[in-house]
C-alpha cells in the first residue's frame, strides 16, 4: 500500500512538469515563432480539448484497463508530446505535439483522482497534489535555467521530456503491484459482513446516468473557475510580469514557479489540516486567501506586492483542487465516483479551454494590467456557485 502510494506520488510529479512550460516560455516563443502574444491560446485550447475528452470516458477506460496501465501509457503520452515539441521547428508542430499532451494529461489526472479519493483518507489526497505541485514548480524552474543559456526554450522542454521517459519505465514496472493491491482489496471486500442497508446519507446507488445526478453540474462549474484562476495565472502570468512589471523574462519564470511552490507548500500544509477540517472549509478557507492574494498583486505598489499577490494566491489555491475531487464519493455517491470524478475533470478543463483563452485575448487585445481583476472575477464567481452546491446538496441529501 506504501510502496503504491509513493509510486502514485511520483506519477503526480511527473503530471505537473509539464504543465508551467508553456506559459513561463511563451514570452521568448512567440517571438521566435513570429506569433502575436496572444496566440497562445490557441495552443492551450489544442491541450485543453484533448484532455476534456479524456476525462469524459476516463471512468470507463479505468475500468476495463486498470489504473495502472491507464496511468503508465499516459505518462508516455506526455513524454513523446514534449520531445516532440522539443524538436518543433514551426508553431504547426508544437499544435501537433499538444495533442497527446492533452490527451496524457487528462488520463492520468482523472484516473488518480479517482484511486487516491475511494482508497485513502482526505490528506493523502492533498498530499497527492503537493507532489503535483513538485512538478510543476520543478518545470518553471529548469525552463528558466534553460532560457538563459544557449540551449533555450527548447532545451527545457527536451529535458522534461526525458525525465518523463523515466518515469513511465518506472510506472511500467510497477504494473504487477498494481494487481497485487487489487487482489488484496478485492479479497477484504469479500470478507466485510453485508450491512444490509445503506442509511449513510448518500446518494442511492441506483442505476442512472451520472451527469444527472443533481449537484455534478455545479460541482463542475465551481472546479472550472477554479482552474480559470489557477490557468490563467500560470500560462498569463510571466507576460503579466514582463509586460506590466518590467520583469525579466528569465526572472519571470522564476517567480512564476514559486506561485507553484506556494501550491505545493500550501498542499503538504492541507494534507495535516485535512485531518480536522472537512472539505467544504478547505474549500472556502482557500478561496478566501486566494482573493486576498488577487488583491495584492493588483496593488501598483512595486514588485514586493506582487509578488507577495503570487504567493498568497498559490497558498490559497492549494486546498480547493483536492478538496473538491475527494469530496466527490460523499457528494454523490461511490457508485458513479470515477464517472463524475472525470466529470470534474472535464470541467476542470473547461475553464482551461474557454474561460483562460478568453481572458488570454482580453489581456493581449486591452491591457494585460487586467488581469488580476480578471482572476478577481473568476474567484468570485466560484465562491458563489460552491456555495449554491453546498445548499443543494444540504436540502436533497443533507450532506454537509
Amino acid at each position: 500500500m506504501i510502496l503504491l502510494l509513493v509510486i502514485i506520488y511520483l506519477a503526480f510529479i511527473s503530471l505537473g512538469l509539464p504543465d508551467a512550460l508553456f506559459g513561463v516560455s511563451w514570452p521568448v516563443v512567440h517571438q521566435e515563432f513570429g506569433l502575436d502574444v496572444g496566440f497562445a491560446s490557441v495552443v492551450t485550447v489544442i491541450v485543453a480539448v484533448g484532455t476534456v475528452w479524456t476525462s469524459f470516458f476516463a471512468g470507463k477506460v479505468i475500468r476495463r484497463y486498470g489504473t495502472g496501465k491507464v496511468t503508465a501509457v499516459s505518462v508516455g503520452l506526455t513524454a513523446v508530446a514534449l520531445l516532440g515539441i522539443s524538436f518543433s521547428t514551426s508553431i504547426a508542430m508544437t499544435i501537433a505535439f499538444s495533442i497527446p499532451l492533452g490527451i496524457g494529461a487528462g488520463a492520468v489526472d482523472a484516473g488518480l483522482n479517482d484511486y487516491v479519493a475511494r482508497h485513502y483518507k482526505p490528506q493523502f489526497m492533498s498530499w497527492l497534489h503537493s507532489f503535483w505541485g513538485v512538478g510543476v514548480t520543478i518545470g518553471p524552474l529548469v525552463m528558466s535555467a534553460f532560457l538563459a543559456s544557449a540551449s533555450g526554450w527548447r532545451g527545457g522542454y527536451r529535458t522534461i521530456g526525458i525525465v518523463q521517459s523515466f518515469l513511465c519505465l518506472i510506472l511500467i514496472a510497477s504494473l504487477p503491484l498494481w494487481r497485487k493491491v487489487a487482489r488484496l482489496r478485492a479479497q477484504k471486500e469479500t470478507e466485510k459482513p453485508s450491512s444490509g442497508s445503506v442509511g449513510d446519507g448518500k446518494h442511492e446507488e441506483k442505476k442512472i446516468t451520472p451527469i444527472r445526478i443533481p449537484g455534478v453540474t455545479l460541482a463542475m462549474i465551481g472546479i472550472a473557475l477554479y482552474c480559470a484562476v489557477e490557468n490563467t495565472l500560470g500560462t498569463w502570468g510571466a507576460s503579466y510580469l514582463v509586460v506590466t512589471r518590467a520583469i525579466d523574462p528569465a526572472v519571470a519564470a522564476q517567480w512564476i514557479s514559486f506561485y507553484y511552490g506556494g501550491i505545493m507548500v500550501g498542499r503538504i500544509a492541507s494534507g495535516f489540516a485535512a485531518m480536522r477540517l472537512s472539505d467544504k472549509t478547505m474549500i472556502r478557507i482557500g478561496m478566501a486567501v486566494v482573493t486576498v492574494g488577487i488583491l495584492f498583486l493588483a496593488l501598483p505598489f512595486g514588485t514586493t506586492t506582487t509578488f507577495a499577490g503570487l504567493m498568497l494566491i498559490g497558498l490559497g489555491a492549494a486546498p480547493v483542487f483536492p478538496s473538491f475531487i475527494h469530496a466527490t464519493a460523499d457528494r454523490f455517491g461511490e457508485t458513479y465516483a470515477p464517472d463524475i470524478v472525470g466529470y470534474q475533470m472535464a470541467g476542470a478543463y473547461f475553464g482551461v479551454l474557454v474561460l483562460q483563452p478568453l481572458a488570454g485575448q482580453v489581456f493581449a487585445r486591452i491591457e494585460f494590467g487586467l488581469l488580476p481583476w480578471v482572476l478577481l472575477v473568476f474567484a468570485l464567481s466560484q465562491t458563489v456557485s460552491t456555495e449554491a452546491l453546498n445548499r443543494k446538496l444540504l436540502r436533497i441529501r443533507g450532506v454537509r
